[in-house]
């Protein structure tokens, strides 16, 4: 008999926590288990990772469906699929399901699934995120087995915050697939070259406020007053037009039009990745940042702030930096990365041993296994 599991996402652009879906369900093994993957609410499909989803998978992208008849439903039904999603799941009763992200309402899979056992998957640091509901997000507590982190950092900031978490929660790494990036890195001809001169700085990361790009131009701008020679290319979609809006006039102001560029959503951007000398994250707060990971598994050495996430990755000083959250810290880090030649080296050197989670596949079907988790929470 096969496992069958159930996750259910409000929607499936680009961005870390999806990719890691894809991952592993590409990773899962269609004979050991069949799987379902329930959209909740999608308006289109420009960025959306849907065909990437393994032919395998029975998937529903209640969205779409319900895009020719939004009209007739409530802003409410359709965030949450409406009828579309609730016939999707109605009748079957799955050995797991998992409400996929914090963002998404534990609610649904609580009121609307059956299953022998129930899990959220946690994707962000809990304890830091200013717009976490936690009186409504645990609201469904007592329906769920298991709260899922990506690491084990933010796993205990959030049980010292909500003690009841303590035997309650696990750690299953996000899934990566070294091959499939390589692969992609060396699709060269799809993308421009670094300047040749300078210093060739990365970011890879959708245009949102706590991924800190108000001090990755401020950062810049520091590093252009010292008088260093570099481009930093930053990729990503931008959700957040206001915020985009404000950086372009800053990066404007600032004169830094050709040093800091918003290069927008790339399909690939591992070719980039792949030219630079430090990928750079300069988040207020992460969990497990998976694009630094990524640029770690194709040898770039990363210059993060002190989140937990990137100290799930990072070894300071041995395979990148850490730095404190104020500009000049994350300046005086590029800096330093960039004139002392052996730090450098000993980064790059650092770096090229990294292996990421290579058991995370592992992790994930010895938790699926485990006989007490199968029994879940009585229905």
């Amino acid at each position: 008999m096969k496992t069958s599991l159930l996750f259910v996402i409000t929607q499936l652009y680009r961005g870390g926590a999806e990719t890691a879906l894809i991952n592993l369900l590409s990773a899962l093994s269609s004979e050991r288990y069949e799987a379902d993957l329930l959209v909740l609410n999608m308006p289109n499909a420009t960025n959306a990772l849907l065909d990437q989803v393994p032919a395998w998978v029975r998937l529903c992208d209640a969205g779409a469906e319900n895009q020719p008849k939004r009209l007739q439903l409530t802003t409410q039904e359709f965030l949450l699929g409406g009828e579309v999603a609730r016939a999707f799941v109605r009748d079957k009763v799955y050995d797991f399901a998992f409400s996929y992200g914090e963002w998404c309402s534990p609610d649904w899979v609580g009121n609307y699934v059956q299953a022998r056992c129930k899990c959220v998957w946690i994707h962000t640091d809990i304890t830091a995120a200013p717009s976490f509901q936690p009186r409504t997000f645990f609201d469904t507590f007592y329906t769920y087995a298991w709260y899922i982190f990506v690491s084990e950092g933010t796993r205990q900031r959030a049980m010292k915050r909500y003690p009841f978490l303590c035997h309650k929660s696990v750690v299953l790494h996000n899934c990566l697939d070294r091959e499939a990036l390589v692969r992609l890195a060396q699709h060269t001809t799809e993308v421009p070259a670094f300047p040749t001169h300078g210093v060739k700085l990365i970011t890879v990361a959708n245009v949102r406020a706590e991924k800190g790009y108000q001090r990755m131009v401020d950062t810049a701008r520091l590093l252009a007053q010292q008088g260093l020679d570099f481009t930093w290319l930053c990729i990503g979609s931008t959700p957040d037009a206001s915020l985009l809006s404000s950086l372009r006039k800053q990066i404007a102001a600032y004169g830094l039009e050709t040093r800091f560029q918003l290069l927008g959503f790339h399909e690939n951007p591992y070719p980039y990745v792949c030219q630079a000398d430090a990928f750079i994250l300069l988040s207020d707060y992460e969990a497990w940042p998976l694009a630094m990971a990524e640029a770690m598994l194709l040898g770039i050495p990363p210059i993060a702030t002190d989140s937990a996430g990137a100290r799930e990755h990072i070894r300071h000083g041995e395979n990148g930096l850490l730095c404190g959250f104020d500009p000049s810290d994350a300046a005086q880090a590029i800096q330093r990365f960039c004139t002392d030649q052996a730090l450098a080296d000993r980064l790059r050197l650092g770096v090229a041993g990294f292996q990421g989670s290579q058991s995370a596949l592992q992790e994930f079907d010895a938790f699926i296994n485990q006989p007490n988790h199968r029994k879940g929470v009585e229905q």
